[in-house]
This record gives structure tokens, C-alpha cells and sequence, in this order.
């Protein structure tokens, strides 16, 4: 009904409506969904009609605000920033979702700035090694392990 709906407006040159009702159909269709040859090929011209949208309003608003955007590093220019990505449909949002219990009101960082962890950059420079020191001390009972995944036994 969406899809006949999005493409009714683009019938009628109404290009950012129709963008809009293809990305809820779109939406509802979900992300990792695998459709059917037929139908996938149905959804071609409404993932185009969102893309072209989402160029347009980003140079819009690039246009109207773009002088205005602060250089300063920081907090508030990240959340605008998040917040245009997730209207232009760049990123989603991130929500937890617990597979056992969710606290409520706990605040909710997609990810906590490097800025606390002033240990962060030498526990990556000893990437390689911490890597090389878990494959060694793993080969005796590597045998024994169950992988999550398939794949992740090829690590090294």
C-alpha cells in the first residue's frame, strides 16, 4: 500500500512526499529483510527516490546553516550532527536492546568519547601483541573451543 502510495506521489511530482512514504515502507520492510527476487526488485525505485532525497535536503540545509556550523570539536555540534545524519538517513539511531533486562533512564551513549579513557591509545598500540599473546595461550585447548561464529577462528 506504501509503495502505491509513494509511487502516486511521484506521479504527481511530489518527490520529497514520495520519499518520505517509500522510507516508511522501506522501514517496515526492515533493513536485513531478504525478499523475495520479485519484490526486492519492487524496492529499487523507492531506495533511489530516498537517496536522491536525502542529497537534496542535505544541500538545502547545507545551504541555509552551513556558515553556521561551529568548527569547535564538542558535544553539541556532534548531536546536530547525529541528528541531521539520522534525518538524512546516513545513520540509525542507536537504541539498547538487552536480550536479558533493560534499567530504565539510564542514560544512552552510542559511544563514550575517547576523551575518558586516557589508557585507550596504549591498549591499541599493543593490539598486535595482546592478539599474538590470546592465540598462543588459546593453542593447547584450541581444539576444545566452540566458535561463536564459524568465522571467527580466522583471526590470525
Amino acid at each position: 500500500m506504501l509503495l502505491q502510495k509513494g509511487a502516486l506521489l511521484d506521479l504527481m511530482h511530489k518527490p520529497r512526499s514520495a520519499a518520505t512514504v517509500y522510507g516508511h515502507a522501506l522501514a517496515d520492510a526492515g533493513s536485513g529483510t531478504r525478499l523475495p527476487a520479485p519484490v526486492e526488485r519492487t524496492f529499487g525505485t523507492p531506495r533511489r527516490r530516498v537517496r536522491e532525497n536525502a542529497v537534496t535536503l542535505a544541500a538545502a540545509i547545507d545551504k541555509k546553516i552551513g556558515a553556521l556550523r561551529s568548527t569547535e570539536p564538542g558535544g553539541a555540534q556532534r548531536r546536530f550532527d547525529r541528528c541531521l545524519d539520522r534525518i538524512l538517513g546516513r545513520r540509525r539511531v542507536y537504541v539498547p536492546e538487552p536480550t536479558f533486562m533493560l534499567f530504565p533512564y539510564l542514560r544512552n551513549y552510542e559511544f563514550f568519547d575517547r576523551e575518558h579513557f586516557d589508557w585507550l591509545a596504549t591498549v591499541e598500540a599493543a593490539t598486535d601483541s595482546i592478539r599474538e599473546n590470546c592465540w598462543a595461550c588459546s593453542a593447547p585447548m584450541r581444539r576444545e573451543i566452540e566458535p561463536y561464529s564459524p568465522s571467527m577462528m580466522d583471526y590470525r
